[in-house]
């Protein structure tokens, strides 16, 4: 807490980039969002980097602030503002300026943008407004100095002007020649010859080659290629666009990768993911659960289906967003990973109630205060600039006013009644943290959240919905399930793909590639069912032949990967084939198990996934 003698000053930003005309509906540049941070320090180099505060009295160290930039808005903590330290009679000196200086980038690009010193009024949020706005509000659009262009030449058209059309030496020197439509030739003199140097003449045709020529020059002219070889070297080759009639692309830029060019859907829904959301689902085993401890993931916004969706904002050219889908727990014992989705409270707890075998969502847990020894509350801490979370959440019995949702910002907190299958909470604006219980007395299911960080409409959101340990057949068993809660949330949820990674354990497990091919058509129908505009794609592992399995396999894993290859064909599902990209023997891909991955084993499947989704334009 600070002296109540300090005053502060409110600080704002909004930035972006004007690029080239996308895929809109106009034909105008577009204004995308920049990303970066900004560093505020004060300008106290004269007073020994710090200020005092006679009335304390005491000396205090300001220290640099540095801010995110969060779709182009200054973000402090998930506000739209950060509060700085303002020079008042109370300090000495009284009127030092603040200075922003800027890291900034526009698609990965360096952007630059001039650091400048600012004076930074005491905020007042009662100040009478001019011209709309507070004007005790530091807005660094409005006071970074602009340089004064200087008066420039004036530049006005002048007469036509004209092309040489041919030039012959004559006996007094160079004549050049212009186009005269309708003159004899067609052409006539441009003013008087040139004269020639003295001691020109006639050069004869023979006399200069390549043999003659400086040394440099003559290596140069032999070293230079044919008109035929210019031709195949340097014409540009168009492609047509099949989505575009009409239009075409050289074959330079970027190319639709395999999903793109096999579905129209998931195209379409890649190009618009500028105005409404491109929506991923995935459900797999501990392929994509980020199972591995030590050695695993140290963060769910690391394990591979979250960087995929990471690389594809880029790629598109979308603002950063939310985590999408983060689970209440881990999906299996948390002592089996590395990362933590959230803090279990209370710290004294000695177990959880787990609910993914029982309602299909992995890492779900019942939370009921007083009961046993087990965890009754869960905090998850947010990302940079979050803008909302949707909580979601199962409750039963009569109303019970009994849930209660506490967010860092308290204006965001709520308390409702927990009655319900499968509600979604919003809360907007929350802050640093949100906070998840039941009243007293009170038991709920806590499913998850979804985090959004201004994603809510647009850009890209990836539902990771995988368990480690996880066979085809027990997926297909929590999708028909009736009673599970698995089917209508992806029916709700309503993803453009789904990408399916499953098999690995059937084949350690004695399964046969009948039975495994069974149950992912199982799961693939069932996602139909309730979102039938869904894409599935079925995802193959690498599987290093030396791995310990728990019974004698039916078959090879080569074998399992082509009956899936054979059972996709005929369904028309397209396939995903990861073997080749995050080889069992890859260097530094693996844990010493030789079955999870890394980070780098994370990284590298998901940049092998974006060559697979990515869309030319």
């Amino acid at each position: 807490m600070t002296s109540p003698v300090l005053q502060y000053g409110r600080v704002e930003d909004w930035i972006g980039g004007l690029v080239m005309d996308g895929l809109d509906s106009d034909d105008l540049p577009d204004d995308v969002a920049l990303t970066g941070s900004v560093k505020l320090e004060p300008m106290l180099a004269e007073s020994a980097g710090g200020i005092r505060v006679p009335t304390m009295p005491k000396w205090l160290s300001v220290q640099p602030v540095t801010c995110q930039y969060v779709n182009g808005r200054l973000t402090h903590r998930g506000l739209p503002y950060v509060m700085l330290l303002a020079p008042n009679e109370a300090t000495n000196p009284t009127n030092w300026k603040w200075q922003a200086s800027f890291d900034l980038r526009l698609n990965g690009a360096q952007v630059v943008r001039k650091q400048f010193a600012f004076v930074l009024p005491v905020y007042d949020p009662d100040a009478a407004l001019v011209a709309g706005r507070n004007p005790t509000i530091v807005n660094l659009t409005t006071v970074q100095p602009v340089n004064v262009p200087g008066s420039g030449t004036g530049v006005v058209q002048g007469p036509a002007g004209f092309s040489l059309s041919g030039v012959e030496i004559v006996e007094d020197g160079i004549q050049f020649y212009r186009e005269a439509p309708g003159e004899p030739g067609g052409q006539v003199p441009v003013g008087v010859p040139v004269p020639l140097p003295a001691g020109s003449g006639e050069v004869p045709a023979d006399s200069i080659d390549a043999a003659k020529l400086a040394p440099a020059l003559r290596e140069k002219v032999e070293s230079a290629i044919t008109d035929t070889e210019a031709d195949e070297r340097y014409t540009p080759v168009l492609t047509a666009d099949v989505s575009r009639p009409g239009l075409y692309f050289f074959s330079g830029a970027a190319a639709d990768g395999e999903l793109a060019a096999a579905s129209s859907v998931y195209r379409s829904a890649a190009l618009a993911s500028g105005s409404s959301r491109l929506k991923l689902l995935a459900l797999m085993d501990s392929t994509g659960d980020g199972f591995g401890n030590p050695g695993g993931p140290d963060q769910w916004s690391k394990v591979w289906p979250l960087k995929l969706a990471e690389l594809l904002r880029t790629h598109l050219g979308r603002p950063a967003g939310g985590r999408g889908w983060v689970p209440v727990s881990n999906p299996l014992a948390p002592g089996s990973y590395v990362w933590r989705p959230s803090t279990l409270l209370p710290t004294t707890a000695t177990a959880t109630d787990p609910l993914g075998s029982q309602i299909g969502i992995p890492g779900s847990l019942w939370l009921q205060r007083g009961h046993a020894t087990n965890v009754d509350e869960v905090r998850w801490t947010l990302s940079a600039g979050v803008t909302s979370v949707d909580v979601v959440h199962t409750g039963y019995g009569a109303s019970d006013n009994g849930l209660v949702i506490t967010a860092a910002n308290t204006a965001a907190s709520v308390t409702k009644n927990s009655i319900g299958d499968r509600v979604v909470t919003r809360i907007t604006n929350p802050g640093a943290t949100i906070d998840v219980h039941g009243a007293p007395g009170v038991g709920l299911a806590a499913l998850g959240i979804v985090e959004y960080v201004g994603d809510e409409n647009a850009g890209v959101t990836m539902w990771n919905l995988s368990q480690g340990s996880m066979a085809a057949h027990e997926y297909a068993a929590w999708i028909t399930d009736g009673a599970f809660s698995l089917r209508p949330m992806i029916g709700s949820y309503a993803p453009h793909v789904a990408l399916v990674c499953l098999g690995a354990n059937d084949y350690s497990r004695a399964r046969t590639t009948t039975q495994v091919t069974t149950a992912l058509e199982t799961i693939r129908s069932s996602i139909a069912s309730v979102s039938p505009g869904t894409v599935t794609v079925f995802v193959l592992r690498p599987v290093d032949p030396a791995m310990t399995t728990e019974q004698a396999p039916t078959a090879t894993w080569a074998q399992f990967c082509t009956a899936i290859q054979s059972y996709a064909a005929g369904v028309g599902a397209p396939v995903l084939d990861l073997r080749s990209s995050v080889p069992a023997s890859g260097g530094g891909l693996y844990l010493g198990d030789k079955v999870h991955w890394t980070e780098a084993g994370q990284n590298a499947a998901a940049a092998a996934a974006l060559d697979y989704m990515k869309v030319g334009v």
